[in-house]
């Protein structure tokens, strides 16, 4: 069996016929027609802490019927500065109008996450507010398309975000009516939910538990709690350090690193993300953090650039710990979490970043 983390992705319809329009100029197939076509090509919105081989269902929302019945009244009110792509438009909208019928408001699909998800600055769907994307494989329509109404009653859809997380035993059950009427779907039936047992995690066992399990947090104050603060207490010359410790240059707040350690003498931000790939100003973000003026270190107590390591920054995911140099505006790499088994690990890890510091 294979342990995984799953998610619906909703999926609606377009909302404007500027965006058809823009669909039939590139000459691109429609969200609901790569299915279709070309579900070996698909590339989703999906969430940060997406893994490989994560399951994903794929729900096609109830309220799409109502885009496309207001893209055909449009049409109407719009048809002679369309007209040219008027018999275009009605193809597409007999094909949404189909694709309705059959799966509206129904999973009617499965596949796996097969790459780490991506911030796609030029990602193309206008009506989409994510950019974060994930490549899928084996993409497996539902003989039997799932109705909301069969899992409703321990799973409520996400009403402000298209991506509603599927965990613990919501999966277990998930999975069992989706097989019911679908049960070739291999790589579904031989997978469970990652159990991740938080309440045992401790002083003593956390590189084990939690870094064994970091990959499957979904929150980034998860990571945090229960992996990123026991690994900054043994990162530090003291065990103390700081949470969201505001910054300033010239005078003027610039923002709140996640935490300051003590190290070399000095104090030294830290950033921590669950992926660092989903963020697509990263460097922009960490660059407010070097060469700060002041930072507000304690309730009562306020630093000033000579006790700061002023040009760095650590940079945390569940991936790899690694040291921003503001002064050539890149991450410098120190680890793969991976290869953190035990506390002596750590104490190479803390000798490598004060090599670096130490040479700045």
């Amino acid at each position: 069996m294979n342990n995984v983390q799953s998610y619906i992705a909703n999926v609606s319809y377009m909302t404007s016929l500027e965006e058809m329009k823009f669909y039939v100029d590139k000459d691109y197939l429609t969200d609901l027609e790569m299915f279709v076509c070309c579900p070996e090509e698909l590339n989703f919105t999906a969430p940060k802490w997406a893994v490989r081989d994560d399951i994903v269902f794929f729900f096609h929302a109830k309220t799409a019927i109502q885009k496309v019945r207001h893209l055909r009244a449009q049409i109407k009110k719009s048809k002679e500065k369309y007209v040219d792509y008027l018999e275009k438009f009605d193809e597409i909208l007999k094909f949404a109008e189909l694709f309705y019928e059959i799966y509206g408001n129904k999973i009617f699909g499965v596949a796996r996450v097969s790459e780490l998800p991506q911030y796609e600055e030029n990602a193309e769907n206008i009506h989409w507010r994510s950019r974060i994307y994930a490549k899928m494989s084996d993409f497996k329509f539902l003989e039997r398309p799932t109705p909301l109404e069969e899992f409703n009653s321990f799973l409520k859809l996400a009403s402000q975000t298209s991506i509603t997380p599927v965990l613990g035993d919501q999966f277990n059950k998930l999975k069992d009516i989706v097989l019911k009427d679908n049960d070739d779907i291999g790589f579904l039936k031989n997978s469970v939910a990652t159990p991740v047992p938080l309440r045992n995690i401790s002083e003593e066992n956390w590189i084990d538990i939690a870094g064994k399990y970091r990959r499957r947090f979904f929150l980034e104050v998860q990571f945090r709690k229960f992996y990123v603060d026991y690994l900054l207490k043994i990162l530090g010359d003291q065990k103390k350090f700081y949470f969201e410790r505001s910054c300033y240059k010239d005078g003027k707040f610039v923002g709140r690193p996640d935490n300051y350690i003590y190290i070399s003498g000095k104090y030294l931000p830290v950033e921590v993300k669950l992926n660092n790939k989903a963020f697509p100003h990263l460097n922009t973000q960490l660059d407010k953090y070097c060469n700060v003026d002041t930072v507000e270190i304690d309730k009562n107590k306020s630093v000033k650039s000579g006790k700061l390591h002023s040009g760095y920054c650590i940079i945390i995911d569940v991936y790899s710990v690694g040291v921003y140099d503001g002064s050539i505006g890149r991450i410098v790499p120190i680890c793969d979490l991976d290869d953190i088994n035990c506390i002596d690990d750590i104490k190479s890890v803390k000798h490598a970043i004060k090599e670096i510091l130490e040479r700045g």
